[in-house]
């Protein structure tokens, strides 16, 4: 799907009728890059290899290090971490 134009999609949920047919009105729907995942050697993950991460995993560890960061900054306590968490990456 990489291959494929983001606004193809887009046109093609318009035209179901899931998007509205104005672009200006709510819901939007915008695309967003990810870019690479890399490992702690630095070289990217290929997902046609085995050695790959799942991606509920990668979400586990950046939950765990965003957590650990907001107790470290002492600024929430830790039973508000998971919902601080859930709001940081609703604005990723």
């Amino acid at each position: 799907m990489s291959d494929i134009p983001s606004n193809f999609f887009f046109q093609a949920f318009r035209r179901a009728g899931w998007l509205p047919k104005d672009e200006n009105e709510f819901p939007k729907c915008t695309h967003v890059g990810f870019g690479l995942v890399l490992g702690e050697d630095g070289k990217r993950f290929r997902s046609r290899s085995s050695d790959t991460i799942r991606l509920v995993e990668l979400l586990d560890e950046a939950k765990k290090r965003c957590k650990a960061s907001l107790l470290e900054r002492g600024k929430v306590l830790a039973a508000q971490c998971d919902f601080y968490f859930f709001l940081i990456c609703m604005q990723a």
